[in-house]
């Protein structure tokens, strides 16, 4: 395979396990940035990290947050208020 095709690829896999471990770690409670840098430097294994560490208490206004699922529509909603 071409070493460019495989940087790409590599680093794809990389911001998807990024991606994850935010997510991941943001569901757990716990910093979105820790778990996406541990998602991307350490990949696959870094989400699973992410899902062994333990659950921070949340707040009660961040639990119901958390428990409608409502993460992505957010993300999208903060995104179109910053682009305005």
């Amino acid at each position: 395979m071409n070493f460019s095709l495989m940087m790409s690829l590599g680093f794809g896999l990389a911001a998807i396990c990024s991606a994850a471990g935010g997510y991941i770690a943001y569901q757990k409670g716990r910093s979105v940035a820790e778990g996406a840098v541990l998602g991307f430097l350490l990949g696959p294994i870094g989400d699973l990290i992410v899902v062994l560490l333990p659950t921070r208490d949340l707040p009660h206004k961040q639990r119901q947050f958390v428990k409608q699922g409502d993460f992505l529509d957010t993300v999208a909603k903060a995104e179109a208020r910053r682009k305005h």
